[in-house]
């Protein structure tokens, strides 16, 4: 028993208090999302009576805005740095997820849309290069392991309201 208790010691990792901060707000975000993002498709289409077909089309929009914006946050951050551009990604996705009960019209649908898939896919990809600027390279290996495990409780809880979704 011993050597089994030293092993799991040896495999904790003294990671800069940052970091946890860092991997906490993840995993509220990732929460927060994954408990959001399945219902939007339900909401617009039960709520604001928008086609399945048309709610679906905005949902694929909000991803392709989370990729396109992945791919320019990268460059953005090497302009105004890593963490005033998660802070925009963030500042994006919480303005988005709180117009969702203003939504009438399909339009605005997809505006709102776009707005979070653009505030997401910049937040996320930020939050790795956040996280890999304020973490010593000898421990960043751990840190990047953990983050995967805090992405992996909202990717749950995306499961989790998926399946709460289709069962309804």
């Amino acid at each position: 028993m011993g050597s089994v208790g030293s092993y799991l010691r040896s495999l904790r990792y003294h990671l800069p208090r940052g970091v946890y901060i860092l991997q906490a707000g993840l995993v509220l975000n990732a929460f927060g999302n994954g408990a959001a993002n399945p219902f939007v498709v339900l909401y617009l289409h039960n709520v604001r009576g928008i086609p399945l077909w048309l709610a679906g089309l905005v949902a694929a929009t909000s991803a392709g805005f989370a990729l396109v914006s992945a791919l320019v946050a990268g460059s953005v951050a090497d302009r105004r740095g890593a963490r005033a551009t998660m802070i925009g990604g963030l500042v994006s996705s919480a303005v988005a997820f709180g117009l969702y009960p203003l939504i009438r019209q399909p339009w605005q649908a997809f505006g709102v849309a776009a707005l979070a898939g653009t505030g997401g896919g910049t937040w996320l990809t930020m939050q790795s290069a956040l996280l890999a600027a304020i973490t010593p390279a000898a421990v960043r290996h751990a840190a990047f392991a953990q983050q995967r495990v805090a992405a992996n409780i909202g990717l749950n809880d995306l499961f989790q309201g998926l399946r709460v979704a289709l069962v309804r």
